[in-house]
């Protein structure tokens, strides 16, 4: 089975190639992909950091997650606000995805000993989608104001990877 973000990533550069040559029906379509497949990234992390907000045992890591829950739900009120402001047709999502809802299930169900190095582990990956599909946007997306919100998107989601690669590099407790 191909990685999320590699699916993701291939559509919307297929979607971005045809876009300086299509219609503006087409480059509208481009830019809800972006904003709808970002939001879902964004759900995803709003529910994996309100998990580890109450099960992670690591201080450090509960505030990291209540700050990553933080930056998510901003991001995700400028991207239906966007969405408005565009006028384009499109509904932001409410609920997860079928494989993301199943990887937050998982994760409910490992035991507290594992939570933190599963809950990172599980972040720094998903990271790495979102990271893609916004450089992607930046570097072909047909929208100007959009491709600037995509930009500062990646360069918070650098800061987010590169946070949770610290925490995941700390000595375990008591070392």
């Amino acid at each position: 089975m191909r990685h999320p973000a590699v699916v993701v990533v291939t559509s919307l550069l297929v979607l971005f190639s045809a876009a300086p040559r299509a219609a503006a029906a087409d480059a509208d379509q481009a830019t809800k992909t972006y904003l709808l497949n970002a939001a879902m990234c964004d759900l995803f992390a709003i529910e994996t950091g309100r998990l580890a907000q109450e099960r992670s045992q690591t201080p450090a890591l509960r505030e990291m997650a209540r700050q990553l829950t933080e930056d998510y739900v901003q991001a995700a009120v400028k991207r239906a606000e966007l969405i408005g402001k565009l006028q384009l047709d499109a509904v932001m999502p409410k609920t997860l995805d079928k494989e993301r809802r199943h990887q937050v299930e998982e994760l409910r169900q490992v035991e507290d000993g594992r939570f933190d190095r599963e809950y990172l582990s599980m972040q720094i990956e998903a990271h790495e989608t979102p990271l893609s599909l916004h450089r992607a946007y930046v570097n072909a997306g047909p929208d100007e104001p959009v491709r600037a919100v995509a930009a500062n998107a990646a360069a918070t989601v650098e800061r987010q990877l590169a946070a949770l690669r610290k925490v995941r590099d700390l000595p375990p407790r008591g070392a």
